[in-house]
């Protein structure tokens, strides 16, 4: 699958890098600790973070990451 094609299906919004779109992801990965994604991410993987600062991104591009997914929660938490 590629970006464009997991865009589409998800209904995301491209914020940047639209030039790779066409980039082809081979499997997700999920975590919010940088530490952990430069350890245990793989190539063409695309993460998906709550985080939205400029390290992530660079994290992205030392793992040579597909993309990644940047996780809100757009409405309030259920109390119990």
């Amino acid at each position: 699958m590629t970006i464009n094609e997991l865009v589409k299906e998800l209904k995301l919004t491209v914020f940047a890098g639209e030039q790779g779109l066409n980039k082809n992801i081979s499997s997700a990965y999920c975590s919010d600790l940088l530490s952990d994604v430069m350890v245990n991410a793989q190539e063409n993987n695309i993460r998906i973070t709550l985080q939205t600062h400029k390290n992530a991104v660079a994290v992205a591009v030392l793992k040579d990451l597909s993309g990644q997914i940047l996780a809100t929660i757009t409405s309030p938490m259920p109390t119990p």
